[in-house]
């Protein structure tokens, strides 16, 4: 024999052996029964749409021809992968059975006289998907097809334990039989009885049952033929000749290793691990349900359409709107941990900022999160409470959810509207309202500003990070981490973002530079020297000293975070790379006037005059004034904090009242000038910035004073401060 002749055989084996744990459910004869061409085998796990495709593949019409065109060769390979036919009326020239095809193409090519099936060439059918069934079997070539082999009579083994036998039943069950093509369907697969603990099937099942053929004798003992595997009973339909179960060496072995007590306790231990195992399993998933459960109690969802949403600052609103806009689904807000771009230029914020969202009320923690997205108490995992219960299944106990979770892992939702759609949409119109310049008090407007300078401070840190690494440099060090943030902060102040990405372009390629120059230098002194160089350039640009005109770079490759696509794009719809503080404040509109805790606007309320208006009728009008006066206006607002007034702005305008008279003192005894020491003092009041509402006005403190001191000046002359 060849060595081509036994890989063919070799390879027939193999599949042989595959074929033969293979079950099928759906079987199909075409045209019809009485005029049967085609037997069609359909994979048992095929979902009904392929089931529906592999019939209207084979499907012939009475005439023999194809009832339906193929549409694409992506049908005929999901058809070839999930079912074959038997040629009912096409024998192989070899041995006499029917062939089997997987295509239509196939077929076409065994239209022919001297086609052989696939046992009797050296290529085999390929396997059909788990789930199939169709057996090749070995064949004897003199032998004819015999008559259809009755199915065997399955008997238990006296003293068998009842789980050997019902496997035993489960291996013998039968689903069809084709003694044409030697076919044998079995109901389920072999491989699949073999997590029992009882090692082979075959051998489990002997031990448990006896599959009996009555009209069959052994060929050795000439008792009733006990089959040994399906491959003897498949032998049958071939013309073998079978020994029985005890006439079998090799199995008579195999139920005494069986039944030895070394392998019985060998056995038993490994089936109590695997029962051990499988409980473990069964704890971990009823763990993780309880854990489900128990954030579904904590955190149900609740659809409040009817309750009005709440207000927060402008930083909190900022970032729901931010959540609401840039999440990657609505339904509900995905976790952040998952979004491509940031949400805030500095990740260590983004946490709290959230977590500021579902305090504030604007947002929810929807209990579809994962379960890491939750703090537990101790045992805080199916492991650590099986670990604390000592291996005593039993004494396992629940989870317990705490009070603290992960924001940036958790999903969230809105509350407002009847549904996780309607909710968003309405907490986004209102949110939008609520940042509307236009809609804002001036101490809203004030917080808007802040907000702003600080997202271009950030987003500027995080392009000197981005330059300094294209350059192969490392992160600045932590010991001047400090002084590049309070560098951004100022030059925030005074430029765009632009322009400092423009500084710190230029600092990096300075610090790049240096290190070409000095090659033995440490690479952290050369971010050192680029945060160095970038404090000198925003000096000398917020101070007017530079040599060179300031353009700002409109291209960073560095993406923008949520928070200042919101800010810029949606809320102050402005440039956020050439747009400074001093720009949004200058084209800022009207601020309204003060809200009443309803959330409408009081009419009853009135913003100061400008402070530079105040000033200059101080200035102009000296008779009307004196500064005793001015003192003993300053001295009565310090008295301010000591009523029983609950207003918060009352201790801002004592301290700053208090701080304004400090102020005309050390002039007065500077200079020897009462009424200088009053006009110097009134003008530091432009330092004095907290926002404040007290006695129906509205205004920064300094602005607040300075006002209230000409207008009662003005009251006295009979005239009001902008007359003249």
């Amino acid at each position: 024999m060849g060595k081509r002749e036994r890989r063919r055989r070799r390879e027939r084996a193999q599949q042989q052996a595959a074929d033969r744990n293979i079950a099928a459910d759906l079987v199909t004869v075409q045209p019809s029964e009485e005029d049967p061409h085609l037997k069609v085998i359909v994979a048992a796990d095929a979902s009904s749409e392929v089931r529906s495709t592999c019939v209207a593949y084979w499907a012939l019409a009475p005439d023999g021809a194809w009832k339906h065109a193929v549409p694409d060769p992506s049908t005929t390979a999901t058809v070839s992968a999930n079912s074959y036919a038997v040629a009912l009326r096409l024998t192989c020239s070899q041995c006499g059975r029917p062939v089997s095809v997987r295509t239509r193409r196939q077929l076409a090519r065994l239209q022919s006289p001297g086609r052989r099936c696939a046992s009797c060439t050296s290529s085999v059918v390929p396997r059909p998907t788990d789930g199939e069934a169709t057996t090749s079997i070995e064949r004897n070539d003199e032998a004819e097809p015999q008559a259809l082999i009755p199915r065997p009579v399955i008997e238990p083994v006296p003293e068998a334990p009842e789980e050997l036998v019902t496997l035993g039943r489960r291996y013998w069950e039968i689903v069809s039989r084709d003694p044409n093509s030697a076919c044998v369907a079995w109901r389920f697969r072999a491989a699949s009885l073999e997590g029992h603990g009882w090692g082979k099937p075959h051998v489990a099942a002997a031990a448990g049952v006896r599959a009996i053929l009555p009209d069959r004798s052994c060929r050795r003992c000439g008792g009733p033929l006990t089959l040994t595997s399906r491959w003897a009973y498949q032998q049958l339909f071939e013309g073998g000749d079978p020994g029985c179960v005890d006439c079998t060496p090799r199995m008579q072995d195999a139920l005494r290793r069986l039944h030895d007590p070394e392998h019985v306790a060998e056995r038993t231990a490994l089936q109590e691990q695997a029962q051990r195992a499988r409980t473990e399993q069964d704890i971990k998933r009823q763990w993780s349900a309880q854990q489900r459960e128990a954030i579904r109690e904590r955190y149900p969802v609740r659809h409040l359409q009817e309750a009005p949403i709440p207000h927060a600052g402008v930083r909190t609103e900022l970032t729901a709107l931010a959540l609401l806009r840039y999440a990657a689904s609505a339904n509900p807000l995905g976790p952040v941990d998952l979004w491509e771009a940031p949400l805030l230029p500095e990740p260590q914020l983004v946490a709290g900022a959230v977590a500021e969202t579902v305090r504030a009320g604007l947002l929810a923690v929807h209990p579809d999160s994962v379960t890491g997205a939750f703090t537990w108490e101790e045992p805080r995992t199916a492991e650590e409470a099986l670990a604390r219960a000592g291996g005593d299944l039993d004494a396992v106990g629940q989870p317990e959810l705490s009070d603290r979770y992960y924001p940036t892992r958790a999903a969230h939702y809105s509350p407002y509207g009847s549904s996780l759609g309607t909710g968003a949409a309405a907490l986004d119109a209102h949110l939008i309202d609520r940042l509307n310049p236009g809609r804002m008090t001036l101490e809203r407007q004030h917080e808007l500003l802040g907000v702003l300078v600080e997202l271009i401070a950030r987003e500027a840190m995080r392009y000197f990070d981005y330059q300094l690494q294209v350059r192969h440099l490392p992160a600045v060090p932590d010991t001047h981490f400090v002084r590049l943030r309070d560098a951004t902060e100022r030059a925030a102040e005074a430029l765009s973002l632009g322009e400092i990405n423009n500084l710190a372009w230029r600092a990096a390629v300075r610090a790049a530079d240096a290190a070409q120059i000095y090659p033995g230098a440490p690479r952290a002194n050369m971010s050192t020297h680029a945060v160095n160089r970038f404090e000198a350039y925003v000096q000398d640009a917020v101070g007017g000293g530079l040599d060179y005109p300031l353009k700002p770079y409109t291209n960073s490759n560095v993406e923008l975070s949520a928070a200042t696509r919101t800010l810029f794009y949606t809320v102050l719809d402005k440039n956020p790379v050439t747009t400074s503080r001093a720009d949004a404040e200058r084209e800022m509109p009207p601020a309204v006037l003060s809200v009443a805790p309803g959330g409408d606007t009081s009419p009853d309320t009135v913003q100061p005059l400008p402070l530079d208006t105040s000033l200059a009728w101080l200035r102009r009008h000296p008779e009307g004034w004196t500064p005793e006066g001015f003192i003993a206006y300053l001295q009565g607002l310090q008295n301010l904090d000591d009523g029983p007034e609950t207003n918060t702005s009352a201790p801002v305008l004592a301290e700053a009242a208090m701080s304004l008279a400090t102020v005309w003192r050390d002039l007065a005894g500077a200079t020897g000038d009462a009424r200088a020491a009053a006009l110097g003092a009134a003008s530091a009041a432009r330092l004095m910035t907290t926002p404040v509402t007290y006695d129906l006005v509205s205004g920064y403190c300094g602005q607040w004073i300075i006002d209230g001191f000409v207008t009662e000046s003005e009251a006295r002359r009979g005239r009001k401060p902008g007359d003249d």
